[in-house]
């Protein structure tokens, strides 16, 4: 009888440790899938809140995960990129701009849709091979990535060889986890696969994943994993008679571990130890009983027995040592003090101390002082009560805190004076840890989501505080009743078919759903479900969480309103425009129709804000926005992009492309009338116009920001045309535009290369003596050979990049008058350099000069700077304390192109001037029209009786030069004298 039941106990240990052991095997594999899924997780983070992520900046953020000591067996790490067959050009140039040279796409041919592996870490050996590979091309790739995209999780493949390892690979796997646009709505199948950018991507051998867990797993335990009736590993085919099979889940998919015993588990477990464990008493009783008959019997059968007790004792101490080891517990003897007199363990690990320092130790020395106490307690207690159970010890073991249950037992030594006592420790830190979460996990439940809980017929078993504040209904009226008691009825058949389908595929279901309440109030909640399932995968229960989110529609309503609609007038902004527009484009290729957009600009709008203010200027713009509304159908989009900018998109036109010219241009004369009307502001009345640009579009059209740009190009034609007027997008208009672009990138090169040289052209006085010159500036340009400044000195202007020019222009006319200082033929010539009105009106331009020509050292009054009368009408009194500082130095102005412009006698005056330059459009025809004869001479009396000298430009003809020095004229400057010349031609003149 005591022989059975010690053989029960003895299977039942068996069975113990290999269902702990088990446990440990899938708990381990568990966990570092877990810690896989986390650093794509990582990853797939790093890549959405990232615009542009280049193979640099993945490199880095890849490194400093330190992949090889994070999750060990992992191959590498990949970024897959969703990309239509439309863009594969611009993919592959942006694959460059990331660092990739020469990248493609692999296998070759044209597929409507590709899924490429874009960046890899490491990028090394055969990881290389995978790059630009098209995972869709793969089968059983194509399914998990489908998967992991439509169902918004982690998923994986089934067994494959990587492309990186050729076709002869190691059997492996792939975790894909989608990327999505978070800018997207995420709620539907649909919807996902809209705002699907790519995968994260985690490949590993399954021979090298189970090797990096290999010290964490009881090598005496046959491991095979298998997905389905498929092997993805196993490592040995001799095994005994002990079995499990546990699941483990990975997105959708299920892997069954399959665990046997193998001889060398059972090696552990002698048969006999347990039949001698029991007898070893009495065999001990019997051995002396028959040593006594022995001894009476004769010497020589007397050792025989002896030897053959001696040898009985070994095998039972060797038995009894084999359970011990058996026992996963460590086991001490110490005295009533604390004193360690022994210690038995297979696992040296879980001693708080060195195992040659211990014994002859007391446990003062060894634990903690808390634990030491704790201990000395258990001591005690099992002095009194021969025994003390339950007594829990923390004890640090490097930077890790472990928790030990202590049981205690005294032991009959003979001595009631020192008395020793047998104390198991039991490490109990995963315990402590599950209750840990359970008590977390409990508080959890009692949040402020409302919780409940069903069996897998869907029989509510449980509910929270949460549940019954947000529905009404109290446990007792919820508990072993269904969900129905919440059908609100907004949601049809149809909904509920595709959530279960949801839920039963991949395990869970997050969406929006209409609830009603116990007191009949329909109200919006969000609801997560997820599935509960026991080890062989069967569902056991389902939980469900729901979060009323009345307040958050509203909310949400309001954000949209924000993120959609302009706060001001409340019209569409740009970016539903441009949703709306793209639904556009998608209509018209569909039905062939043509489509307009219309960009308007308000005239002189920032007058009417100066003058009235900004709260009038809001007003003014929330009229105009009701005005242009009012102008178009019900199905046309009015929007309002910003400050006084509008755009209107006409849809469903007919597909002849005069006709729709024509409606659109009635639909934009309508507009432009109504803007034009008086504006009745309160205390304020005031008139208005708009400039607007249009363009027709169908399915042959651009991009929406190509549709845009042709519409602001109109518009600047029609304010160049007059403004208060409507224009068509000429693609004319849009090369002019691509050329002068052109030119300006090809203009600040120049700059930054001084490609420009200076032209002279020479001044004379009535004796036709040289006494200057106008410097002119060429470019000299690579292709385009010489430049005249009348085709790039615009442009400059408008770009602002004349005040570069006009201070290279300045620094290299004052160099040529410091090189012709010590000549005394040239010492006097003085040079005239034109000045632009933006170099003019910069805050430092005095400052600047100055320094100029303190730097080059230079005579000031030999420098003459030549101002246009457009200057004078901008600040005309910053202008003449400008001047006047300069003047102060020596320096000379002279007004160009005298007579063009508008200049007023009254500041004329007050101007600190040299010199009037006549125009040379009325010096040209002085022989014939009678008009030009009166203005010059008028120009150069006025003049002179103002004090200033007149140099007139353009003579080209000795008529012109007689007339001019008829009327007494100064100075003279044309063609008739000289051309513009480069600086070594004009010096060779003045011999």
């Amino acid at each position: 009888m005591y022989w059975y039941k010690e053989q029960n106990q003895a299977s039942e240990i068996r069975q113990q440790v290999f269902d702990e052991s088990a446990n440990q095997v899938v708990s381990n594999i568990d966990l570092r899938i877990t810690r896989f899924e986390l650093m794509l997780r990582g990853v797939k983070g790093f890549y959405e809140s990232s615009s542009f992520v280049k193979r640099a900046e993945y490199s880095h953020y890849v490194g400093a995960l330190i992949m090889s000591e994070t999750v060990p067996g992992f191959q590498a790490v990949a970024i897959v990129l969703d990309l239509p067959n439309k863009n594969s050009t611009q993919f592959i140039t942006d694959m460059e701009r990331r660092g990739y040279a020469n990248f493609r796409i692999k296998p070759e041919g044209e597929r409507q849709r590709y899924a490429v592996l874009s960046l890899i870490e490491p990028y090394s050996g055969n990881n290389l091979n995978a790059m630009g590979y098209d995972l869709l091309t793969n089968p059983i790739s194509k399914v998990a990535i489908e998967a992991a995209r439509d169902q918004g999780q982690l998923a994986v493949t089934s067994k494959l060889t990587l492309v990186q390892d050729g076709s002869k690979g190691p059997p492996a796997v792939v975790m894909y986890l989608p990327i999505y646009d978070t800018s997207k709505s995420l709620g539907t199948v649909e919807a996902r696969r809209a705002a699907i950018i790519g995968w994260v991507s985690g490949p590993f051998h399954m021979q090298d994943f189970m090797v990096s867990l290999q010290n964490q797993l009881d090598k005496d335990l046959a491991i095979e994993i298998k997905d389905g009736n498929e092997v993805l590993f196993s490592h040995s085919s001799q095994y005994t008679d002990l079995y499990t099979k546990r699941a483990i889940y990975i997105g959708d998919k299920r892997w069954d571990i399959v665990i046997r015993s193998m001889p060398e588990f059972d090696a552990r477990f002698p048969q006999n130890k347990l039949k001698y464990l029991v007898s070893g008493g009495l065999l001990l009783s019997l051995l002396f009983g028959w040593l006594v008959w022995l001894l009476g019997s004769g010497r020589e059968r007397a050792e025989l027995v002896a030897q053959q007790m001696t040898k009985e004792l070994h095998k039972a101490k060797s038995d009894l040592e084999c359970t011990l080891n058996a026992i996963p517990d460590v086991l001490f003897e110490l005295d009533i003090e604390g004193c360690y007199y022994g210690y038995h363990t297979k696992n040296d690990s879980l001693l708080a101390a060195p195992a040659n320092e211990i014994i002859g130790k007391n446990v003062t020395d060894v634990l903690p002082p808390k634990a030491a106490e704790t201990c000395l307690a258990a001591l005690h207690e099992a002095s009194i009560n021969g025994i003390s159970t339950g007594q829990q010890v923390e004890i640090p073991f490097g930077d890790e805190l472990r928790w030990f249950e202590l049981s205690v037992a005294k032991r009959d030594n003979g001595s009631s004076e020192n008395p020793h006592f047998v104390m198991i420790s039991r490490d109990i830190t995963d315990r402590k840890l599950a209750n840990h979460q359970l008590s977390i996990a409990a508080i959890a439940f009692e949040s402020q989501e409302g919780i409940f809980i069903t069996d897998a017929k869907n029989i509510i078993l449980r509910v929270n505080r949460s549940y019954t504040l947000i529905t009404g209904y109290s446990a007792d009226e919820s508990i072993g009743k269904t969900p129905n008691i919440l059908n609100s009825g907004r949601q049809d058949k149809h909904f509920y078919i595709s959530m279960w389908d949801g839920i039963n595929h991949s395990g869970s279901w997050v969406g929006e759903i209409w609830n009603r309440k116990k007191n009949g109030e329909l109200f919006p909640c969000q609801l997560n479900i997820t599935v509960v399932k026991d080890a062989n995968g069967e569902v056991t229960n389902y939980v469900a969480t729901i979060i009323d989110i009345t307040l958050n529609k509203a909310a949400s309503d309001e954000i949209k309103m924000l993120a959609f609609y302009d706060a001001l007038t409340h019209l569409p902004n740009r970016r539903l425009m441009t949703e709306r527009l793209t639904q556009a484009l998608a209509a018209s290729a569909r039905s062939g129709k043509k489509a307009a957009l219309l960009f308007l600009d308000i005239d002189h709008f920032k007058k009417i804000n100066d003058a009235l203010g900004h709260d009038i200027g809001d007003i003014f713009l929330q009229e105009v926005s009701k005005r242009i509304s009012k102008c178009v159908r019900a199905c046309d989009t009015v929007a309002r992009l910003g400050g006084d900018e509008y755009v209107v998109l006409l849809e469903d036109l007919v597909s002849e492309p005069l006709i729709a010219a024509s409606d659109v241009e009635v639909c934009g004369l309508k507009i432009l009338k109504a803007l034009s009307e008086t504006y009745d502001l309160g205390n304020y009345e005031c008139h208005s116009s708009a400039s607007m640009g249009a363009v027709l579009f169908d399915k042959n059209n651009d991009s929406i920001e190509e549709l845009l740009k042709q519409a602001d190009i109109a518009m600047y034609e029609a304010k160049d045309a007059g403004r208060n007027t409507l224009r068509f997008f000429d693609p004319k208009m849009q090369m002019e535009i691509a050329t002068r672009a052109s030119l300006e990138r090809e203009l600040r090169i120049a700059i930054e290369q001084n490609q420009f040289e200076l032209f002279y052209q020479m001044q004379v006085d009535k004796q036709h003596q040289i006494f200057g010159a106008e410097v002119l500036i060429r470019w000299h340009h690579p292709k385009r050979g010489l430049v005249s400044p009348i085709d790039f000195i615009p442009l400059a202007e408008e770009t602002g990049l004349i005040l570069d020019i006009g201070q290279l222009v300045l620094d290299a006319s004052c160099l040529q008058l410091k090189k012709w200082e010590l000549d005394p033929q040239k010492n006097q010539l003085k040079l005239s350099v034109n000045v632009s009105a933006k170099q003019f009106h910069q805050d430092n331009f005095v400052q600047n000069v100055e320094s100029t020509i303190a730097r080059h050292q230079i005579n000031p009054s030999l420098l003459n700077l030549e101002l246009t009368e457009s200057m004078l009408l901008d600040d005309a009194d910053n202008t003449i304390s400008s001047m006047n500082q300069l003047r102060k130095i020596g320096v000379q102005f002279e007004l160009d192109d005298f007579g063009t412009g508008y200049s007023s006698l009254q500041y004329l005056k007050k101007l600190p001037l040299y010199q009037l330059k006549i125009d040379r459009s009325f010096v040209c025809d002085i022989s014939e029209d009678a008009n030009d004869r009166a203005l010059v001479t008028t120009i150069i009396n006025m003049s002179h009786s103002l004090g200033l000298k007149v140099i007139a430009e353009g003579v080209e003809t000795a008529e012109q030069l007689d007339f001019l020095k008829e009327y007494r004229c100064d100075h003279y400057q044309g063609y008739f004298f000289s051309k513009p010349l480069p600086i070594a031609e004009f010096e060779a003149q003045l011999k």
